[in-house]
């Protein structure tokens, strides 16, 4: 049995790689703030794979504002 990947998912990832492999300079950006700007050997070592994991990160730091953080460790810690 095969595992399908929706839609939204294929197109983000294909969008990776072409961002990945393509050109000399990549800025990532995140509501007109830029969160890296990937150039030289930074940006040719870079994989679809890196772009994702770093988006990812952004979409979980925006999920863990400070009033949810403060909660957690007022439980955690």
């Amino acid at each position: 049995m095969t595992r399908s990947t929706p839609p939204f998912d294929r197109g983000r990832t294909r969008s990776c790689s072409q961002a990945a492999s393509l050109g000399d300079r990549l800025i990532m950006m995140v509501r007109g703030r830029v969160l890296h700007d990937f150039r030289g050997a930074e940006k040719q070592k870079l994989t679809p794979e890196d772009l994702l994991e770093r988006f990812d990160e952004v979409r979980r730091a925006d999920q863990l504002d400070e009033t949810a953080a403060a909660m957690l460790e007022r439980q955690y810690v």
